[in-house]
């Protein structure tokens, strides 16, 4: 019901809401042939599970994990690179492909490095730990774009494997399976569509698929966390320094922080003591990450601001009531520290800071009611993001699924869809609020990690006057693993299939040292690591 309430929501608020600047269309869809393999190849799965699992379930998992990713990030390493507006080419006189715009900021700031002058040239920067990975990129495979893509879409393969892992936390392998290879087969047609819609795939030179994989860790984490009942612990830890390394990628990341501490308080309500103690655990590791890089930051001339807050003070300038925001900032509350600029200095040794030069205002309506705009963000997110999956029932190439859907792909898509598109999507709302329900009687605070994250995130890009496209990706992903959820519900009802014998892991008592210790350690590595 909430499902059709916000596909109705859209019919009358995207027709007013598609000039908006940073409205893109709907994100990359998977195809109905690749359901079906997904969901055949899990199937198989339990076939052959009862001999794989006769020795150690843990060890299979880490081999299936294994599989996964060596799997996908081969597949997606060895598809096509094809020109796009991040990367345009292949161009002469040595028929090379080139980073533009963000996608070249974030390599200048990385190869910067790489001749000894630090990361943007020993200047201030927000976000490190991305150029961090296009220079150990280009240690390891040159400066032929086309190469660098391929080895970073190998490292993202990661995905569907962490996926698995995910699914198998609440018990089932045939779930991870049949999520992870659907994951897998619609990151290809990611890649695939990179000339065709404005989005940002593993092969390009931007944050946001980087990001849906700590996005994906601190799930996991969080996952594993609940499941040890949200104890202040070794899990809360490493969920906080998860969501400050996805935050040092991408900004809106930030959110998981509250969501996680919500969810926390939610579970004990009548606990004070356990969930501030959890919360204070969740943040230590959140600072641990955060620490060592501000510190640097200030030292390289910042102005002693909270972290993250030059993004906050840009978006709250550029992009909210000007009236409002300039009285503000004219008064003192909100500090304003510029923010980054999409266009490349024109010398690389030039000493400037990320934040220093300002973003050419683009034309949004500043007068526009904010309950207008952010209503229409959010929805276009969430639907952007639902529509990934079939909305017609033809078995298709992805050319031909995208050239018969008509409009549905177009930024300016007015939102409606023909009766016999709605009624197939009617039928996907449905398979994801059984997926829901499947999710939510297993374990409530797993479903509600998930459902948080997705939806924090989609508040978050709202909030921010961003939708639809590359903005959407770092959640997107999370639809799959629902929606899956949903199909074999469905199918072990129908057909009265026998429930796979669900394993769950126990954690085993460890020292104080494995506890506390060792991944403070580890974090306060991850922190120093672009330091």
């Amino acid at each position: 019901v909430i499902l059709i309430g916000i596909y109705i929501a859209s019919t009358f608020l995207y027709p007013g809401s598609s000039d908006e600047d940073f409205w893109y269309e709907t994100s990359v869809p998977l195809l109905n042939w690749q359901i079906l393999v997904a969901v055949i190849v899990g199937f198989v799965l339990v076939k052959l599970e009862k001999k794989w699992v006769t020795s150690s379930p843990k060890r299979v998992d880490l081999f299936l994990f294994l599989v996964l990713f060596l799997f996908f990030g081969i597949l997606w390493a060895v598809t096509p690179l094809t020109p796009s507006y991040f990367n345009v080419g292949p161009l002469p006189p040595d028929n090379q492909y080139y980073p533009k715009s963000d996608s070249a900021k974030f390599d200048l700031y990385a190869q910067s490095a790489l001749v000894g002058l630090g990361f943007n040239n020993g200047n201030r920067l927000d976000r490190p730990y991305y150029p961090l990975l296009l220079a150990s990129i280009h240690l390891v495979s040159g400066q032929d774009y086309a190469v660098n893509v391929a080895v970073q879409a190998f490292v993202l393969g990661i995905l569907p494997a962490i996926v698995y892992l995910i699914c198998v936390e609440l018990g089932s392998r045939r779930w991870g399976i049949a999520s992870a290879v659907a994951t897998g087969l619609w990151g290809i047609n990611l890649i695939q569509v990179n000339n065709v819609l404005s989005t940002a795939t593993q092969k390009n030179i931007m944050t946001d698929f980087p990001t849906a994989i700590l996005v994906s860790l601190v799930i996991y984490f969080g996952i594993r966390w609940r499941k040890e009942g949200f104890q202040a612990d070794r899990f809360a830890l490493i969920t906080g320094g998860m969501i400050a390394l996805a935050s040092y990628v991408r900004y809106s990341a930030l959110v998981l922080l509250p969501i996680l501490g919500l969810i926390v308080l939610l579970q004990a309500p009548r606990k004070p003591k356990q969930w501030i103690t959890a919360n204070l655990v969740l943040f230590l590791g959140f600072m641990i990450v955060v620490a060592p890089w501000y510190l640097r930051d200030i030292s390289a001339g910042r102005p002693l601001r909270p972290p993250f807050w030059g993004k906050i003070a840009f978006i709250l300038r550029d992009r909210y009531s000007p009236g409002e925001i300039d009285s503000e900032l004219n008064q003192g509350t909100l500090p304003y520290e510029p923010i980054e600029d999409p266009t490349l200095p024109s010398n690389l040794n030039e000493n400037t800071s990320e934040e220093d030069t300002q973003i050419e205002y683009q034309g949004n309506d500043l007068s526009k009611p904010f309950i207008n705009w952010f209503s229409s963000h959010f929805i276009h997110n969430v639907m952007s993001s639902i529509l990934i999956l079939p909305s017609s029932l033809e078995i298709s190439s992805l050319d031909l699924y995208l050239e018969n859907a008509g409009d549905l792909w177009d930024p300016y898509w007015d939102g409606t869809m023909p009766m016999g598109r709605f009624v197939v999507a009617f039928g996907q709302f449905a398979m994801i609020a059984a997926g829901v329900c499947w999710i939510w009687k297993k374990n409530r605070g797993v479903a509600a990690v998930l459902l948080l994250s997705f939806i924090g995130l989609h508040i978050t890009n709202a909030l921010g006057r961003t939708s639809g496209g590359r903005y959407i990706l770092p959640v997107i992903w999370i639809v799959i693993p629902i929606y899956f959820a949903g199909i074999l519900l469905v199918l072990r009802t129908l057909f009265v299939l026998e429930d796979e014998e669900e394993t769950f892991y126990v954690s085993q008592q460890t020292s104080k040292f494995n506890k506390w210790v060792l991944p403070m350690l580890v974090l306060l590595g991850i922190g120093l690591l672009p330091v």
